[in-house]
């Protein structure tokens, strides 16, 4: 169990202020496919990215709906970013640019000191070059469970905004108006989408 006085650090000194809520049951981390060997190596080269290389001495990790943390600007700003599974973030990444994702997995792991560190668990969205005949909008797959393309997790400096990006799912014959077919891993960026100032 992790206690709840616990510091959360981030291993940088503009994300402070670190909270979780709505911790996972074992059977709702099954469920989302987040319980693999291979995860657990992606969380040794997410530590590499705040510059932590030993071996891991802990193997537990913690599942959560709901982070939120505060992220400081060299001018003295604060920004209070709330990110939740599901939602959609965009991150500059070097090969790419602008690249999105879809948050998959909040999670907790504690470091060999017992500090506890959040990472992110990301399904890419991959462009597919394509324009919708419609909207003209461009057409992306999301990157599904078993496709190891792309490495999945990120520590949570990653993300320095809140969500801004909006998709929309292209629907198939199998999607009805309560669920989508989640089989079907095509969406759009919705390039119309914006916040009323």
């Amino acid at each position: 169990m992790v206690n709840i006085s616990t510091v959360i650090a981030t291993g940088d000194q503009y994300f402070i202020d670190v909270s979780t809520r709505k911790r996972w049951s074992r059977k709702s981390v099954q469920d989302a496919g987040l319980l693999s060997d291979e995860l657990r190596k992606e969380i040794f080269e997410a530590y590499k990215d705040i510059g932590k290389e030993a071996a891991l001495l802990y193997d537990n990790l913690y599942f959560y709906e709901y982070i939120v943390y505060t992220v400081k600007e060299d001018n003295g700003d604060k920004t209070r970013i709330h990110i939740r599974v599901g939602d959609i973030v965009d991150v500059t990444e070097e090969q790419e640019g602008l690249a999105y994702a879809q948050v998959k997995g909040i999670i907790l792991h504690k470091y060999n000191d017992g500090t506890l560190y959040p990472f992110f668990v990301f399904d890419w969205f991959s462009s597919t070059l394509v324009q919708h005949n419609v909207l003209q909008c461009t057409i992306y797959r999301l990157q599904g469970q078993n496709d190891n393309r792309w490495r999945r997790v990120y520590p949570l400096t990653f993300v320095d905004h809140s969500p801004r990006t909006h998709f929309l799912h292209v629907c198939s014959r199998m999607c009805t108006a309560k669920q989508h077919d989640t089989t079907k891993r095509v969406y759009m960026l919705n390039e119309f989408y914006y916040k009323a100032v």
